[in-house]
């Protein structure tokens, strides 16, 4: 699930998906809209800062592990791109041009283009599994949490860890929230 307001978007919308591959869009108002994107269940939803694109984490609970981007005013699939490992996350940068989807493997989180979904960079300096990536609003740098119980800052242009802090381990849902003198808190 993924609000979409933003200082720059006063959408307030949110979305919710489940076992039945349904993808539900709710508005301030309470109503619903359900879209089919799937025959297989949706565990993960991420909506793009900038385009307002949906992407999904669709899997059948084995051996299919696939991401799709949808373009949310046609429900046309932009891209879909299927992994190895299960997914631990999926996030778009600030600015929407990458799309961070973590696996449930070592060293198993990659940046995609978000438009294209061709592979930008695969992080391999990061131990880990890789469940919340979040970028700063230049898209220069990162944050990064690892189930391991580590914070590691992540440089975008130079594609290397930059800092490291240890923090509490197997947080199951992180994420960055709040605003003003509290913004960026875990």
């Amino acid at each position: 699930i993924q609000s979409f307001e933003t200082s720059n978007n006063p959408d307030t919308s949110f979305y919710s998906a489940g076992n039945d591959g349904f993808l539900v869009k709710w508005s301030s108002d309470g109503m619903g809209e359900h879209y089919q994107v799937s025959d297989l269940q949706v565990q993960k939803v991420a909506r793009n800062p900038v385009s307002g694109d949906v992407a999904v984490y669709e899997t059948d609970g084995i051996s299919v592990h696939r991401v799709t981007v949808i373009d949310p005013r046609t429900f046309a699939k932009r891209f879909s791109k299927r992994f190895s490992d299960s997914i631990s996350a999926i996030s778009f940068s600030a600015k929407g041009n990458f799309l961070f989807v973590g696996t449930n493997a070592i060293n198993g989180c990659y940046i995609l283009n978000a438009r294209t979904g061709n592979v930008s960079k695969k992080i391999n300096d990061v131990p880990g599994i890789i469940s919340m990536a979040r970028t700063g609003a230049s898209e220069k740098k990162a944050v990064l949490y690892s189930r391991t119980g580590a914070i590691i800052y992540y440089n975008m242009q130079s594609h290397k860890a930059e800092k490291k802090f240890s923090t509490v381990p197997a947080l199951e849902q992180p994420m960055i929230f709040g605003k003003g003198k509290l913004n960026n808190r875990l």
